[in-house]
């Protein structure tokens, strides 16, 4: 089985110029498309370009329009000079919904994922952000 049979991809932030602002991922259900399938655990990874200083938090909601900071969430990151990432994760969260939160002073980010996993049932059904799907088994070498 490969991972998107498992987890669900979703690009959930673009790039953002460098600024020092608070910025927000969209917010994802934590029930699929057909809502038959609920994810029991989350992971956002996020890539940064130079930073002076740049913390991680997460937020829930039960409708996707009230959110609420999650207490204990907050990750923050030092000084970095490209290629960096920060990583997020949250197991059985309480909230229908959740987005990722970046506190920037002087940073650029390049742009974050988020993977939901641990289904109740599988195969998932992929996030319109993914554009190709594609498992090699067992590849010999030689041309593509």
């Amino acid at each position: 089985m490969k991972i998107t049979d498992e987890a669900k991809v979703s690009r959930v932030l673009d790039s953002i110029s460098s600024g020092s602002t608070t910025c927000y991922g969209y917010g994802l259900s934590m029930l699929d498309e057909t809502n038959q399938n609920s994810f029991s655990e989350l992971d956002f990874f996020v890539e940064f370009g130079d930073y002076t200083a740049a913390s991680l938090f997460l937020q829930g909601s039960d409708d996707n329009s009230t959110w609420y900071n999650l207490t204990g969430s907050e990750v923050d990151l030092v000084s970095g000079y490209g290629y960096s990432l920060g990583v997020i994760n949250i197991i059985n969260p309480q909230d229908a919904y959740l987005r990722l939160g970046i506190t920037r002073d002087t940073a650029t980010v390049d742009g974050a994922i988020a993977i939901q996993h641990s289904p109740k049932h599988c195969p998932v059904v992929q996030d319109e952000s993914v554009e190709a799907d594609h498992s090699v088994v067992s590849p010999s070498h030689g041309t593509i």
